[in-house]
């Protein structure tokens, strides 16, 4: 005959379960809430180059869209997922110059093998991965996917973006063998990320026109609102003077044939403006006067 519990030992038993219940939830619920979800910002991370022994961080991938690829050699799937990703990924930005809109990016292997150094260079040099990081105890990877190997993730580390903010999650995946058309979703996520349009250089203040005695200095000048920085080419009646390249545009001793409409193109890399004319007058001085 099992032996009676006193009605108060009952109550302190049940209130003792549903305690522990009760905490293991909260566990459970902030151990989730650790996790990045797409469209998190990933805190910063330092990990160490295998190769070097160096830290590195994200934050040193600055304006790169961050690819990253955890591996342990010895699975198939990394095996697979590497194999793909070389030629397909790292070698195809690389040979366009970066995303659609130029920005590079970056592949950072991530090593979770410990104690297999042999193994983990072969499968590096193998598959052509310049960076290798190591998280052996999991730490980052577990931030992303709950165990497992091979684990995807896609950062913007673009400040500026007109699509996402910087170190934005764009993309995480656990596997590689279930991915539905893996290559082109990668693509299409790294493709996503945009950058504003530099803008054409702006004249706020334009060249003024002037009337001056021969053999004084003559300087003109332009105010622009330009980024990236600007160049300069100045022109006399429409044709560009040999070596105005300068702002402001300084003639030291200016004769009878420096008088005419001057004009000065501003350019950068998204396009160019031609400023108003300035009508320059030179006035003969005083001795000047004399010699005719």
């Amino acid at each position: 005959m099992l032996p009676r519990i006193h009605q108060s030992n009952r109550t302190r038993l049940l209130n003792a379960a549903i305690y522990i219940g009760l905490l293991s939830l909260v566990f459970a619920q902030s151990a989730s809430a650790q996790r990045y979800q797409v469209g998190d910002i990933v805190e910063n991370f330092t990990l160490i180059d295998r190769n070097t022994n160096q830290p590195v961080s994200l934050h040193d991938m600055e304006g790169k869209i961050v690819f990253l690829e955890w591996f342990a050699y010895w699975c198939s799937f990394c095996q697979a997922g590497a194999g793909d990703i070389g030629p397909e990924i790292v070698d195809y930005y690389n040979d366009i110059g970066g995303n659609p809109a130029g920005i590079e990016v970056m592949h950072v292997g991530v090593n979770l093998q410990g104690g297999a150094e042999s193994q983990t260079q072969s499968f590096a040099t193998f598959y052509g991965i310049s960076l290798v990081l190591n998280d052996f105890d999991r730490a980052l990877a577990n931030r992303f996917q709950d165990g497992g190997q091979p684990i995807f993730a896609i950062i913007n580390g673009v400040d500026g973006s007109t699509s996402h903010d910087q170190w934005e999650l764009l993309y995480t995946a656990l596997g590689y063998g279930s991915l539905n058309a893996p290559i082109q979703t990668f693509r299409s996520v790294i493709d996503s990320v945009g950058v504003a349009a530099a803008a054409a250089p702006m004249i706020t203040v334009q060249p003024a026109s002037q009337s001056i005695e021969s053999g004084r200095e003559l300087e003109l000048s332009v105010t622009v609102v330009s980024d990236p920085p600007a160049t300069f080419q100045w022109k006399l009646n429409g044709e560009n003077i040999p070596g105005a390249t300068t702002n402001p545009l300084t003639i030291p001793n200016a004769q009878l044939a420096n008088a005419g409409d001057y004009t000065v193109e501003v350019i950068n890399d998204s396009g160019s403006i031609l400023s108003e004319a300035a009508t320059i007058e030179l006035i003969l001085g005083y001795t000047d006067s004399l010699i005719a």
